[in-house]
Parts: structure tokens; C-alpha cells; sequence
């Protein structure tokens, strides 16, 4: 928990021959509430923060998720397959390299970034079984893939993993009662409540690595 110092400032006309005057027990209570009110501001701000650290993380990977209509739509337009294995290795060995360095758990984290891979593959498929009674909707213009998308997807990328770091840092390890605020944040069309609890599941299981 991070540590927030409080200063009370008393006013400039604050008769400090009163507070003298009062009795040891008076002297004590009025010590205790506003030991009690630093206490309870540093609660609040910490808690703020880990929540804040939380959302970033689940609101990144809806966002990078976001990005697989375009995947799929320019997929579909060039003939290209969904399935990219030489892309993948990638895309993962770039997460690692970058976990490795936030000092994070290779393991758990190749977990983490597979579901996500696994995710994005699942929505494109569901985008590409919906065109085929909607082939109108292939005409439509995806954001470019080199250009874009993927420099899009490597920021947020980076951004997911910052912010799983502090959360560890600062809270520990993502819990079972952050699955309600999960699935309420990350909303992606195409993407199931199993493909939710899948990467929510991986998510859970990061550390930070052993020294």
C-alpha cells in the first residue's frame, strides 16, 4: 500500500493557548480523529489507485481486442487466412521480452498474451462467419494494417503490461472479485463470456517473477 503523508495546516488566528489549556483527555481525542482522518484518506487513496491501475489494464485489452474487425475485414479483402502462426511468434516473443524487462513471470505471462492471441483469432472467425450472409459489408475500407493497427496494437500491448506490473507492485494479484468489473469493461463484439473468463483466468495467474 502506498504511503500518503497528510500535513494539518492550522489557521493563522488558531489560538494555540487553547489547545494547552484543554484537558489530557480532550487533547487525546482530538489526536485520535485526525490520526483516524489521515488513515482513512490514505485507505481511500490507495484503494483509488489500485482500482485505477485495474481498469487501465481491462480497459487496454478491450480496446487492443477492438482492433480484430479491422484484422479480420483486411484479411478477408487481400485472401489472407486468420490464422498467422509466424505473425503470432511475433507478437509473443515481443510481449516477453517486454515482460522480462517489468520483471513479470515468463510463464504466466506466454499464458496471458496466448489467450489474448487466441481471442483476437476467435473474434476475426466469428466477423468472417457473419460476412458470409452480409457480403456488403466486406466494401467497407479497414484501417490499415502496417500503418495503424499493428503500431496500435504494440502500444497497447506495452500499456497492458505497465499496467499489470504496478498492479502487482502496488496491490499483488489480480483477483476473483475483479471478474464482474472484467466483463462489464471489456465488451468487444464477436468476443464470448468463455473468451472473457478464459483471458480473466490467465490474467490471475500472473506474478512477478522469482529472484
Amino acid at each position: 500500500m502506498d504511503i500518503v503523508a497528510v500535513k494539518f495546516h492550522l489557521p493563522n488566528n488558531w489560538p494555540y493557548g487553547a489547545f494547552s489549556m484543554m484537558s489530557l483527555s480532550m487533547r487525546s481525542c482530538i489526536l485520535k480523529i485526525i490520526i483516524n482522518l489521515a488513515i482513512g484518506i490514505g485507505f481511500f487513496v490507495s484503494q483509488h489507485c489500485a482500482a485505477d491501475h485495474s481498469t487501465e489494464v481491462f480497459k487496454s485489452i478491450a480496446q487492443r481486442l477492438s482492433y480484430m474487425e479491422d484484422v479480420a475485414l483486411y484479411k478477408a479483402q487481400q485472401g489472407l487466412a486468420i490464422e498467422d502462426k509466424k505473425r503470432e511468434s511475433v507478437v509473443l516473443e515481443n510481449a516477453l521480452a517486454n515482460s522480462q524487462q517489468r520483471n513479470l513471470d515468463r510463464d504466466a505471462m506466454a499464458l496471458f498474451f496466448s489467450a489474448q492471441i487466441s481471442a483476437a483469432k476467435a473474434i476475426q472467425y466469428r466477423y468472417r462467419a457473419e460476412w458470409l450472409s452480409q457480403p456488403q459489408a466486406l466494401a467497407r475500407k479497414p484501417k490499415d494494417l502496417k500503418q495503424i493497427v499493428r503500431p496500435q496494437l504494440l502500444v497497447l500491448g506495452n500499456r497492458i503490461i505497465d499496467g499489470i506490473e504496478r498492479r502487482l507492485k502496488n496491490e499483488g494479484p489480480f483477483t476473483q472479485e475483479q471478474l464482474a468489473q472484467f466483463l462489464a469493461l471489456v465488451k468487444v463484439k464477436h468476443l464470448s463470456r468463455a473468451d472473457k473468463k478464459m483471458l480473466f483466468n490467465s490474467l490471475m495467474k500472473i506474478r512477478l517473477a522469482a529472484h
